[in-house]
């Protein structure tokens, strides 16, 4: 009866852009060019200064609202216009069209949130737009709109409510100043109201995967789970993806996007408890995957592994979100974040998988039965999920060698990889 279930890696835009329902792209202007040649902390972001007014942007990392996203944007207003362009508008601002446009429904509500500093100057009036552009020379057609207020010189969260007068699949979200002097911005949000189950998932995703009946769902990956190609500082650590949004770290994206970890390891659990499915989060065990580099042939060089020294680190990760997902608020340090985040009441965590087909090298071996035996030791009552490799048949050396580990300590589930066309399931 816990057979069939779903396994959820962030690939081809499945979480941000997708499962996720923030509607603004790099909204913590933490895009950079180690995710992407090209990118920087504007990407997806334009800067406009509607009715001849002047000033200009800066990115900015000093003074940060939080050390695990550290940029954020400084607007320059030198001048505020003359109520020249077609519609009155003016100021200096930026403009963001999402993921290819941001969709939106008449009637329907939208929560704008920003963080917003007064870094010089009088208090800044900032107008908040969703507008549909209708081509080169013609104005914008507004769907909504509100102003905000902008005073202390302390990072301060603004919020508003947006509700469109029409539908339109490619509207922009604009914040404009409206008073000279300087503006820091930073994690600009704009979320549909009605999410699934009210837990910031998109609705139509969300109810497409509740309709599999899925008993399971695995999850954070997949490659992305020990940092890809890309090396340990990349690797998924599930402790800086809860607390508060403006507080988790983003990561590269193995896929070659990025990570906002605005669907984190809360949401992740939430989720799984919404469509009644037992949660299996898969952490990484002190071995890179053998990818790094472009090293997927297999090759030793390609497999990196932490010092035996440092494996505590991993082991604690793994008992700390036992603890964070099944201890009590009263007792608990990791318990007392998850009542925090709204959920006092355990997740009931039974299964915990340790590792992502990696190559079953000695060192894999050494640091996976490090965590193992530690791990079962401090909480037997956790069903430990192991891995076989990347491979799924006999003759396989990775298939082999997981399988003769997985015997040779007792493992009582092992994860076998299959990239097999469907008609090998089909026929098999």
């Amino acid at each position: 009866d816990e057979l069939i279930g779903i396994f959820f890696e962030d690939i081809s835009s499945a979480a941000d852009g997708g499962l996720y329902a923030e509607l603004v792209q790099n909204g913590s202007f933490e895009y950079s060019p180690t995710e992407r040649d090209g990118w920087g902390s504007a990407t997806a972001w334009r800067f406009v200064r509607p009715g001849h007014s002047l000033g200009y942007l800066e990115p900015r990392m000093d003074a940060s609202l939080h050390e695990n996203n550290p940029t954020y944007m400084r607007l320059h207003v030198e001048r505020v216009g003359h109520y020249y362009d077609f519609d009155g508008w003016t100021g200096i601002g930026i403009s963001n069209n999402g993921f290819d446009g941001i969709r939106v429904k008449a009637g329907a509500q939208y929560h704008f949130s920003a963080f917003l500093r007064n870094a010089g100057g009088e208090a800044k009036a900032v107008r908040v737009v969703l507008s549909v552009p209708q081509g080169r020379g013609k104005a914008a057609k507004v769907l909504a709109e509100g102003t905000v207020a902008v005073g202390t010189a302390d990072w301060q969260k603004y919020q508003i409510t947006l509700t469109p007068s029409e539908d339109a699949e490619r509207a922009q979200l604009q914040l404009l100043v409206l008073t000279k002097g300087e503006l820091d911005v930073d994690m600009v949000s704009l979320m549909p109201a009605d999410t699934y189950k009210g837990h910031g998932l998109r609705k139509d995703l969300a109810e497409a995967l509740e309709g599999l009946h899925p008993k399971f769902m695995r999850f954070p990956g997949g490659c992305i789970v020990h940092g890809g190609g890309d090396g340990f500082w990349n690797t998924y650590r599930w402790k800086t993806t809860i607390g508060p949004k403006e507080q988790r770290r983003p990561l590269k994206n193995t896929w070659g996007y990025h990570q906002s970890m605005g669907l984190g390891y809360y949401e992740y659990f939430q989720f799984c408890e919404d469509l009644d499915m037992e949660p299996l989060p898969i952490l990484p065990c002190g071995v890179s995957c053998q990818g790094t580099n472009g090293g997927w042939g297999m090759k030793d060089y390609a497999q990196d592994a932490v010092p035996m020294s440092e494996m505590d680190e991993w082991v604690a990760d793994a008992i700390d979100l036992i603890e964070w997902a099944n201890g009590d608020p009263a007792t608990s340090e990791w318990a007392r974040l998850r009542a925090a985040q709204g959920h006092p009441k355990p997740f009931n965590l039974k299964y915990l998988g340790i590792g992502n087909e990696e190559r079953i090298s000695p060192e894999f071996e050494e640091r996976f039965q490090y965590m193992y035996e530690r791990v079962t030791k401090a909480h037997p009552e956790i069903i430990i999920v192991g891995t076989a490799g990347p491979g799924s048949h006999a003759g396989n050396p990775d298939y082999e060698n997981g399988w003769k580990l997985a015997e040779k300590i007792g493992l009582p589930i092992i994860d076998e990889h299959y990239y097999e066309p469907n008609r090998y399931f089909l026929s098999s």
